[in-house]
């Protein structure tokens, strides 16, 4: 097996549940580098130094429990490009995209059996 240098994988356009559980199943150190929020009011870039308690895993939370509220994601098509949410002091938030980067190294890269 070669010996891979670690990868840095970066979606810039995230948008979509689906996709976004996907990636936190099966990788490990997703980081967010930026992201767009829009409320009723306005929209706003949140830029990492700003992040505080955003984070991944937090919005994939607010997502959740945003559909869990107005009905299940399951009802959803396949693949389809479901909004994600973010509910913090400002009210809930849509994502319209976040930066976000993985670390990816050889064991990621490894074939599965």
């Amino acid at each position: 097996m070669p010996n891979f240098r670690d990868f840095t994988f970066i979606v810039p356009a995230l948008k979509g549940y689906q996709l976004a559980e996907e990636i936190y199943r099966h990788l490990d150190n997703i980081k967010v580098g930026c992201i767009h929020l829009k409320s009723d009011t306005c929209e706003r870039l949140v830029k990492s130094k700003d992040l505080n308690d955003i984070n991944f895993e937090t919005i994939l939370i607010d997502t959740k429990r945003h559909y869990s509220d107005r009905g299940s994601i399951k009802e959803t098509k396949c693949g389809s490009d479901i909004s994600m949410f973010y509910k913090g002091e400002n009210g809930e938030e849509e994502v319209l995209w976040m930066e976000v980067s993985v670390r990816l190294s050889a064991k990621h890269m490894e074939p599965s059996i």
